[in-house]
């Protein structure tokens, strides 16, 4: 899902538009589907190498949205931090970690509406 809100703080920018318009992608789990209130996203290196990820996350809709975010080791599935609970981001809130392998992410809707994603930052 891509929406644009050109007027909506919360929306990113794209700093090579030269209108500085606004949207927000979301990557949601499609709860109340059976087994659907988590989703994987893997993310692949090519080479072990330190990396530095930013996830955004925003209750855009203000859904009163409560979810669990973890970050495994890809190849081995070991939690390497410790699970962060969500709630209350309605203005936003990003989320930093470094890493030196592949990782998976994982989003689980608690209570609310669906766990959602908003953005997926590397340095």
């Amino acid at each position: 899902v891509n929406m644009s809100l050109s007027s909506d703080v919360r929306a990113l920018t794209d700093p090579t538009s030269q209108y500085k318009t606004r949207s927000l992608g979301v990557i949601a789990t499609q709860d109340p589907s059976a087994c659907m209130q988590t989703v994987h996203i893997n993310i692949l290196l090519s080479s072990p190498k330190l990396y530095s990820l930013s996830l955004y996350f925003v209750d855009f809709d203000h859904q009163q949205r409560h979810m669990v975010v973890e970050l495994h080791d890809l190849a081995t599935l070991n939690i390497i931090t410790p699970y962060m609970s969500l709630s209350a981001f309605d203005n936003g809130i990003y989320m930093r970690y470094e890493y030196n392998n592949s990782v998976q992410v994982r989003l689980s809707q608690v209570r609310g509406g669906d766990a959602v994603m908003s953005g997926i930052f590397f340095d």
